[in-house]
């Protein structure tokens, strides 16, 4: 049920993608599509049905914290992306 949660963002953040057409959003929409795969391959190895957990609340938690560091990642690279372009302060003293 991990699999949820990211599967969910990555179908919103592909609605956002068809809207807008960000190169941005478009990675994001990657990554949440990536650990949503990633997490239904891990449950069809360890012969789990996908709807059915022991712990629905500890399976939908890990699929929250899943989706939480996609979104710090994604948010990092944003950050160094950033950080790597010159201001337009030191470009026009070049």
């Amino acid at each position: 049920m991990c699999h949820a949660v990211p599967a969910t963002a990555s179908v919103v953040t592909t609605i956002l993608w068809c809207k807008t057409k960000d190169q941005k959003i478009g990675q994001l929409n990657l990554m949440f599509y990536g650990a949503a795969v990633f997490s239904a391959a891990d449950h069809l190895v360890n012969g789990e049905f996908f709807l059915i957990a022991p712990n629905m609340a500890q399976d939908l938690f890990k699929g929250v914290l899943m989706s939480a560091a996609v979104l710090a990642v994604w948010f990092i690279g944003m950050i160094w992306e950033r950080m790597k372009k010159p201001s337009s302060i030191q470009a026009v003293k070049a």
